[in-house]
């Protein structure tokens, strides 16, 4: 992956630990080049990466525990049609591995801007 990973730690269940990072495959350029990769421990301070891509088309990830077993990513994605607004979309996990795209959940910003890089706070 290049450029540089952003790094997003979240507390999954029974105590363990995910990061989530966004790269983009080597020669990826556009927002739907990028990825969403994640790593888990048991005490934060060793890593396994985890195998397979969490999202595609997918940046700036945020990962979130609702307290209800369900992990929620907030990710920024490219816009749906050509000429279309980018924004931030939501999806959801159970297992903290596999993860769906919300459907209906999207903040957009204006023609001219895009909602973007979401923070998240509990």
């Amino acid at each position: 992956m290049s450029p540089a990973p952003v790094l997003q730690i979240a507390l999954l269940f029974a105590g363990s630990v995910a990061a989530v990072v966004f790269g983009q495959p080597a020669g990826g350029s556009t927002p739907r080049d990028h990825q969403v990769h994640s790593a888990t421990s048991a005490d934060g301070l060793t890593w396994t990466r985890d195998e397979g891509v969490r999202l595609t088309s997918a940046s700036v990830p945020c990962a979130i525990n609702d307290r209800d077993q369900r992990v929620l990513l907030y990710v920024v994605r490219p816009p749906d049609d050509a000429g279309g607004v980018g924004g931030v979309a939501c999806a959801v996990s159970v297992d903290g591995t596999n993860f769906t795209l919300e459907p209906g959940f999207r903040l957009e910003g204006l023609s001219t801007l895009t909602a973007a890089d979401p923070s998240i706070v509990r």
